[in-house]
């Protein structure tokens, strides 16, 4: 199984996937955004469905007030994994 990771800000977001057996992550996209947080509810549906079910886990990076715009994302992951780390 694979944990996404989500870095969370402003104006872009950085999302990474760990290897199948999740011991390394890689860069898998930079979604760009400018504070339109509609466009990564939309592409981490679309990451979801490629990557259908072999993600379990997510972490979640942000600081600040950020905080409150990461905890929207909660019901779409919720959806398709075990852990969320916030």
């Amino acid at each position: 199984m694979r944990a996404l990771g989500i870095d969370y800000g402003d104006a872009r977001v950085g999302i990474a996937i760990t290897d199948p057996l999740g011991y390394t992550a890689q860069g898998l996209e930079t979604i760009h955004h400018q504070g339109n947080d509609k466009i990564v509810l939309k592409r981490l549906e679309e990451i979801l469905a490629e990557y259908n079910n072999e993600i379990d886990t997510f972490a979640i990076a942000f600081k600040g007030q950020k905080k409150r715009h990461c905890h929207q994302y909660r019901p779409i992951l919720k959806q398709k994994t075990i852990s969320i780390f916030l």
